[in-house]
């Protein structure tokens, strides 16, 4: 019989029922768990797809609601903002000649005349202009008499043409706290009627004061436009030099004649090709200029001081009887032109400032110890280059720009700011405007 020391308190029947207990319980508990989760997926689901068809419901309402009330010319659905309104739209109207010489009254439509191509493809005018001009006439002459037939029938109406009623609101932004009239814009765009026949139009470009990129293709699209959307019949006169080149003798300042062929590649060079210069103002040549070649179209391509000398042109005009028009095409790097989002060639200073502000980066951050590299950018009455070029970088501790003091000391001080960066990161990276820099500087504050 064996001993009581060797008695089992478990006999293997018994390990055997439990572990059995175990593995059901297990079982048990992960059948509860995916149940569960199974169950509270399909709830989930379930929810969405209720909160769907009721924002569907929701949205259709709203569209019906929409569409009866405008059909009905009712005031839209909304919340109402109590002393937020506008009864009144002051239109700054443009001058119209139609008022004061007889109009052509021509249909304006798409005219889409076909361009011959060019017998050299050099996007350089000068070395195109010394083609054979009688050459090019015999082919240009040729391909009209082979693309007459196809010509007819290729006008095309205008999808949308503006009116002198549509307007653009000086102040988009309204408060309760302003107004309620405001000052409107006539919009650009296609009129119904031309002023001018395009049989019988020339007309002439100038581009004045500092360059900006986008010049050459602004020249190009006045070009192709008038011969392929209007079809003149007239010249398209380019004046190189700015305002001087409406006169002087000089050999290299000669009026270019712009065709489609001569201007298809000129939107790849810098700067632009017909030159520019600042002054040379001289009102009787440039009025006597635009007699002798019948230019009815002048657009002239500057800033502010090239735009005051557009306005006496066209008091130039008015005074002496002649049926001109004269456009004028803001041109600032700067963007600092009111009513307008963006001027042509901001865009690209914003991004060639990008490559300035890494190299200075580069200088700052290898220059041991504390290093800081300053960036000078272009504006010297108004800081968006500089401004949108630091937030585009994100590699800029301090912006300066002429609308804000600048303040060396104190808690807000430039300088403490400065300090801190250097401190906390061992470099930093300066970006002021040109007329930040001395503009509006507090005079309060100590020179360090």
């Amino acid at each position: 019989m064996p001993s009581s020391s060797n008695k089992c308190p478990f006999s293997l029947s018994t390990v055997s029922g439990v572990s059995s207990h175990v593995e059901l319980l297990l079982v048990a508990a992960a059948t509860a768990a995916v149940t569960y989760l199974l169950t509270k997926r399909r709830e989930d689901e379930r929810r969405r797809k209720i909160a769907f068809q009721t924002y569907q419901k929701e949205k259709e309402a709203k569209s019906e609601v929409a569409a009866k009330r405008k059909a009905a010319k009712l005031p839209p659905s909304g919340t109402v903002l109590e002393g937020l309104s506008i009864d009144r739209v002051y239109v700054w109207k443009i001058e119209d000649l139609k008022k004061r010489y007889e109009s052509a009254d021509v249909i304006n439509i798409m005219r889409n005349k076909p361009r011959p191509p060019a017998a050299i493809r050099s996007p350089i005018l000068r070395s195109a202009s010394s083609v054979n001009e009688d050459d090019d006439d015999d082919k240009a002459k040729s391909f009209d008499a082979r693309s007459s037939l196809s010509v007819q029938g290729r006008h095309q109406h205008y999808c949308k043409l503006i009116t002198d009623d549509q307007v653009i609101l000086e102040e988009i932004v309204r408060k309760p706290s302003m107004p309620h009239h405001c000052v409107g814009f006539m919009r650009a765009g296609p009129r119904e009627m031309l002023h001018f026949d395009p049989r019988n139009v020339s007309a002439a470009i100038v581009t004045c004061g500092g360059l900006c990129p986008g010049l050459n293709n602004v020249i190009r699209e006045i070009t192709k436009t008038l011969h392929q959307i209007y079809g003149i019949s007239g010249t398209v006169y380019g004046i190189q030099g700015g305002y001087r080149g409406f006169y002087d003798p000089s050999p290299h300042l000669h009026p270019i004649v712009l065709t489609p062929e001569l201007v298809e590649d000129i939107h790849h060079e810098g700067g632009t090709v017909l030159g520019s210069s600042r002054g040379g103002f001289d009102l009787d040549k440039i009025l006597k200029f635009l007699k002798d070649k019948n230019v009815c179209q002048l657009y002239v391509i500057g800033g502010d001081g090239t735009h005051r000398g557009a306005f006496i042109i066209h008091e130039g005009c008015m005074e002496r009887g002649m049926n001109v028009s004269v456009a004028g095409i803001p041109k600032t790097i700067d963007n600092d032109v009111n009513y307008i989002d963006h001027s042509f060639g901001f865009a690209s200073a914003v991004e060639a400032a990008q490559v300035a502000i890494r190299s200075a980066k580069t200088e700052a951050v290898c220059n041991l110890p504390n290093g800081i590299g300053i960036v000078k950018l272009m504006g010297r009455s108004a800081g968006f280059i500089a401004a949108h070029a630091t937030m585009a970088s994100s590699d800029v501790d301090l912006c300066l720009v002429p609308e804000v003091k600048i303040v060396l000391e104190g808690e807000k001080g430039c300088l403490p700011h400065i300090m801190r960066r250097v401190r906390q990161q061992g470099y930093a990276v300066i970006v002021c405007a040109e007329g930040g820099t001395c503009k509006k500087l507090n005079t309060t504050a100590k020179s360090g």
